[in-house]
């Protein structure tokens, strides 16, 4: 009889015991655990020059225990939008090209899915078009990737790019054609003489 209440006391103390552990290893786990990285900056770019062009990967987390959605959306806060229309963005994840195109027409990544424990990629590359010249030198733009997870704004990714001037060569350089030009008038000149020269000597 003892026995019976023995067993009777101690089976739901048993219980009590038993659900505090698992309701605390419960809240151990996070439901919500998303990071992205870098986590500040991805793109940080001076001297950027016609025909540069720089590349870098945004990686997002979910360590939590819940399947998550994100979305990038991009913002341009500051900066001279004469270089921000210029420049050209490529952004592709690891099966397939997001966007392609102007920066200016990037609105950004749409929904995602993340699962829990899931990793995703996503590789940003950025040029600036052969075609342009030293106008661009010293102009600079900005603009922030904005993360969002399940709607809510999660993160703020910066990005910042100065123009750079290019070397001075005989492609970009107008003393080079002035020089040309002379040179050639000079030839030209010595050319003639030469002729001139040689045909009086058969004459004589």
């Amino acid at each position: 009889m003892n026995n019976t209440k023995w067993l009777l006391f101690c089976i739901p103390v048993l219980l009590i015991f038993l659900g505090i552990s698992v309701a605390k290893a419960d809240s151990n786990e996070k439901v919500y655990d998303f990071t992205v990285s870098p986590s500040k900056s991805l793109f940080n770019i001076t001297n950027f020059k016609p025909g540069d062009w720089a590349e870098r990967e945004l990686t997002l987390d979910n360590n939590g225990t819940k399947d998550l959605q994100y979305e990038i959306k991009m913002k341009h806060p500051s900066g001279e939008d004469r270089l921000f229309r210029q420049l050209l963005l490529k952004v592709e994840n690891e099966s397939q090209v997001l966007f392609d195109g102007k920066l200016k027409d990037f609105k950004g990544v749409d929904a995602q899915q993340l699962k829990s424990g899931a990793q995703d990629n996503i590789k940003f590359t950025v040029k600036m078009p052969e075609e342009l010249g030293n106008e661009y030198q010293g102009t600079t733009t900005q603009f922030d990737l904005l993360i969002y997870v399940d709607g809510d704004l999660t993160g703020i990714v910066g990005n910042g790019f100065s123009g750079g001037r290019l070397p001075n060569t005989g492609l970009n350089d107008p003393f080079y054609f002035l020089l040309a030009g002379t040179g050639l008038i000079t030839a030209g000149t010595f050319l003639l003489l030469f002729k001139k020269l040689k045909g009086a000597r058969v004459q004589g």
